[in-house]
């Protein structure tokens, strides 16, 4: 459901509400600007000043972007207090049609247009020498393009240092600017080399990385800002690689793999997506020679870790398989799947193989080897060597491996999909039958993950789904319908226990909410049960106010 003006205070948590109201109410929003008919603009004075940017769509849907770093949720109290605002700005009570307001930009649009050629090139040169981020966008944008490298570095560090404290150390906040000044230049590469710069597109691409990944040991980037920079600079690499030259592939293909670079991305995983770039690069036998020699040296970087050592070899096998997919033989596809089938993927891959090339037994071999002694932390890929079973059986017409590994396959993920689909299989002729069987199976080799309830409601096993609730409370008002006319005084028992845990766990609105709402399920099957809990809750917290308010809205006012 979308979010608008007239319906956030009904859509968000009360909690939030209630903080965002307060924040409005004492003057946070310090700042306020329609910048045009779709977009405002508020500056919040919270731990710093964060900036929020509210975006609202034509059919009034709200979408939002704070710089502060709540995570915990979908909106925080910043979003709201500005939501107040605008609300308190348009005024909504008003009978009268909104008239079009002066946005800010309509403002600036006027003001500009009334200066000479002389007077605007004064004023951002006066902008550009009192702000720094303003002299930044500027030759971000425009400065003449450039074919070395020293120079686009410079643009890049100069964007990192927004905001950097004295020990280098760029905080939450510093590292979302900072990107943000970055994303300026990734917006001048991508014009580059949309109109065939390619070389200084590629040189400005490479700047951003050998800068930014550096940078990531001294930021906090729990927010991902500078990470997605990497991310596009490697993008940018692999565009700007389609683009160029049979020598500047060369180029960029020996660029991947220097030692500079390895030393840039020593601790980091991207130094893998170098190496993938390489291997599409690489068009030439002694590329293909020194290609596998650095991968060979990269697989062995954590030889003494023995997880990171399976996850660098693993990597390193998949950059291989690549290559060897694409320019050899299937016998040199074979052998090298087989020889590298301690790897989960590609053993897979060999089933598919041997299946794919009349082998379906030896498929199901390479499978269920594995399946009968898996790596202990490697548990959940078991739901890939059973599909792969289940493929085999449905390829060689074998109808009851099917069934068997579908569901082996609901046991193991608990997915309703699948069992739906065993259900189907097996045909309601037969499922009389094969049900004591899968329910048993069901019992005691299902994980705790598996939603037993959800398949009890299927098959109108009303007791088992009831000892499910009994086991798992917190489930009751899900299956709240399905139990409530057969267990009644059961499910008012775990009501009463649930509202009055959530009660005493939580003193917030939020919270008293949750617990009237089971006291209100409670009543749907013993009203006077219910009834007797929320005359001992209105005089056990009388002085609660917030308790106090919610019974009232879910249970009107006591009498007398």
């Amino acid at each position: 459901m979308s979010i608008t003006l007239a319906t956030f205070r009904r859509n968000i948590d009360a909690t939030m509400l209630d903080r965002g109201q307060s924040y409005y109410d004492n003057g946070h929003v310090v700042g306020l600007d329609e910048l045009d008919a779709n977009r405002w603009q508020a500056e919040v004075a919270g731990t710093y000043p964060y900036t929020v940017t509210i975006y609202i769509a034509d059919d009034g849907a709200l979408s939002w972007v704070c710089s502060c770093p709540y995570v915990d949720g979908p909106v925080c109290k910043h979003v709201v207090a500005t939501l107040y605002a605008i609300e308190s700005a348009l005024d909504p009570a008003s009978s009268q049609p909104r008239k079009r307001r002066q946005t800010r930009t309509d403002q600036v649009h006027e003001v500009i247009g009334q200066l000479t050629h002389d007077q605007l090139v004064a004023l951002l040169v006066e902008l550009a020498n009192g702000d720094r981020q303003v002299a930044h966008m500027l030759l971000a944008r425009y400065s003449s393009p450039t074919a070395d490298k020293t120079a686009a570095k410079h643009l890049v560090k100069d964007a990192l240092s927004f905001g950097r404290d004295r020990y280098g150390l760029l905080d939450y906040r510093a590292t979302m600017e900072a990107a943000q000044s970055v994303n300026r230049l990734f917006s001048r590469a991508n014009k580059l080399r949309e109109t065939g710069q390619v070389t200084e597109a590629l040189l400005l691409y490479q700047a951003i990385l050998e800068e930014v990944v550096p940078a990531l040991q001294k930021a906090d980037d729990s927010s991902g800002s500078l990470s997605g920079c990497v991310e596009m600079a490697l993008e940018g690499l692999e565009e700007v690689g389609a683009q160029l030259s049979p020598a500047g592939r060369v180029a960029l293909f020996d660029y991947c793999l220097s030692d500079e670079m390895a030393k840039v991305m020593a601790e980091w995983h991207w130094g893998w997506a170098l190496l993938q770039l390489a291997g599409r690069l690489m068009t030439t036998p002694l590329q293909r020679v020194t290609l596998f020699d650095a991968l060979d040296g990269a697989a062995l970087r954590h030889d003494e870790n023995a997880w990171t050592r399976e996850h660098d070899r693993a990597q390193a096998a998949e950059i291989k398989f690549a290559v060897i997919q694409q320019q050899d033989d299937e016998a040199a596809v074979q052998a090298f799947l087989e020889a590298h089938s301690e790897h989960e993927k590609m053993r897979i891959r060999l089933a598919h193989f041997y299946l794919d090339h009349g082998s379906p037994d030896a498929a199901r071999q390479v499978c269920q080897v594995w399946l009968d002694n898996p790596p202990a932390h490697k548990a959940g890929l078991r739901r890939g060597f059973l599909e792969m079973l289940r493929l085999i059986a449905e390829r060689t017409g074998d109808k009851a491996g099917v069934v068997r590994q579908t569901a082996a396959l609901f046991l193991e993920t608990g997915d309703m999909a699948t069992y739906r689909q065993l259900k189907e299989m097996v045909g309601p002729e037969n499922w009389p039958v094969y049900r004591p069987g899968f329910l048993a199976r069901m019992t005691t080799e299902g994980g705790p993950w598996l939603n037993r309830g959800a398949v009890y409601a299927a098959e109108a096993m009303w007791a088992e789904l009831m000892a499910v609730v009994r086991s798992r409370p917190d489930e009751a008002i899900f299956w709240h319908q399905q139990l409530a006319p057969r267990y009644p005084k059961e499910l008012s028992a775990i009501y009463k226990q649930l509202a009055g845990r959530t009660l005493d766990r939580n003193m917030n609105r939020a919270g008293y909410q949750n617990a009237c709402a089971y006291l209100l399920r409670m009543q749907e099957v013993d009203p006077t049960g219910a009834a007797a809990v929320v005359a001992s809750w209105r005089t056990e917290y009388k002085n609660r106010r917030a308790l106090q308010d919610e019974l009232t809205k879910a249970f009107g006012r006591p009498l007398g």
